[in-house]
């Protein structure tokens, strides 16, 4: 993915919801990943 396309989905998803929800979205998905290397890291013992 470029980033002229993220930059565009990003545009279009602010534009459908509003900045707010998507800032919103992106923190808890970003929270969700970091539990989720958590995990990884845990199990592996790194």
């Amino acid at each position: 993915m470029t980033r002229d396309t993220t930059e565009q989905i990003l545009d279009e998803l602010v534009e459908a919801y509003g900045k707010e929800m998507v800032l919103n979205a992106l923190e808890i998905m970003k929270k969700e990943a970091n539990v989720r290397r958590g995990a990884v890291n845990d199990e592996t013992g790194s």
